[in-house]
């Protein structure tokens, strides 16, 4: 009985520090995101030609991925 009890309150506590590792990692992933996000949208608002040019060159490229003939 008394394994069993510490068994079950070592497994809470293992399962509480990764929820809170998992918080943590989102939280900073989403701040990265956001982040990442309001540089792009600097870039493309400076430099509107270049942007369109690469999503031209990548849109291009998936295509191509897309469509190839895979024998």
């Amino acid at each position: 009985q008394d394994q069993y009890a510490r068994a079950e309150r070592g497994v809470r506590h293992a399962a509480e520090e990764a929820y809170d590792y998992a918080e943590d990692a989102y939280a900073r992933g989403s701040h990265a995101l956001r982040r990442g996000t309001r540089e792009v949208g600097q870039q493309v608002a400076e430099y509107p030609l270049a942007a369109l040019l690469i999503a031209g060159i990548a849109g291009f490229g998936l295509g191509l991925l897309v469509s190839a003939r895979r024998d």
